[in-house]
């Protein structure tokens, strides 16, 4: 998968395959291309989340679909793990929780500026956009929990 760079697009297949690593147990291939795909994707959120209102209208479908392949990276890394205990909030932080507490492949990354940005523009856009937002379709709700459903 020659990703770094995008030299190839890296598309769905990619995120299965980076999931399929840690569930055969290789956790170091699993990180290492895991770490390259989840930044490209938090490269891609953080460049939404700075979006005017205007053009993010044009992109909500990107966002989810970036966002669900970061939460894919983060669940397949922390196979394992209790789901409940996956699903914990982040409660450190003076906006309070942001992201989840088990990071995962995530760790040491922009994940959780990335989703202090994400939060802000969920909570300015809930009301406009909450039919988006509580679709799990569209958008990995365990956000829409975290972020307490607009009304923070």
């Amino acid at each position: 998968m020659p990703i770094e760079n995008e030299q190839v697009a890296a598309d769905d297949i990619c995120y299965y395959l980076c999931s399929n690593y840690f569930e055969a147990g290789d956790t170091t291939k699993g990180n290492q291309v895991g770490k390259e795909l989840a930044e490209l994707q938090l490269q891609r959120l953080n460049y939404f989340a700075e979006m005017d209102k205007e053009h993010l209208n044009y992109v909500w479908n990107q966002l989810g679909k970036a966002l669900f392949n970061v939460e894919m990276l983060r669940e397949a890394s922390l196979v394992g793990m209790n789901r409940s205990k996956m699903f914990e909030p982040d409660n450190s932080g003076a906006m309070g929780a942001v992201s989840f507490a088990e990071k995962g492949l995530l760790a040491n990354t922009d994940y959780d500026e990335v989703c202090r940005k994400l939060k802000t523009v969920f909570v300015e856009n809930y009301r406009e956009r909450s039919s988006f937002f509580t679709n799990q379709q569209k958008f990995p709700v365990y956000y829409t929990q975290l972020w307490g459903g607009g009304t923070n």
